[in-house]
């Protein structure tokens, strides 16, 4: 499980790097990660949000996200569960 957990977050970090978009790892145990990703645009977050289907991950409850902004950029936090 930790494996998959770890291989998942990088996946979508690595896919928030090549669209330009700051990502952190915030939160990791053998159970869940919670990843970080700054978001500069509404078009970067639909694209970061539809390269790795996840719709499809948070129907099955393996991915959530939740937002914070701060009224210029918006965070968006990932928390990836297995």
């Amino acid at each position: 499980m930790k494996d998959n957990v770890y291989e998942f977050g990088q996946h979508i970090a690595t896919i928030a790097d090549r669209l330009d978009l700051p990502a952190t790892i915030v939160n990791h145990d053998n159970n869940s990660m919670a990843i970080k990703v700054r978001v500069i645009s509404l078009k970067k977050k639909e694209r970061l949000l539809s390269s790795f289907n996840y719709g499809y991950y948070k129907k099955l409850g393996v991915i959530d996200t939740y937002e914070d902004t701060d009224g210029i950029l918006d965070d968006v936090y990932f928390r990836i569960i297995c």
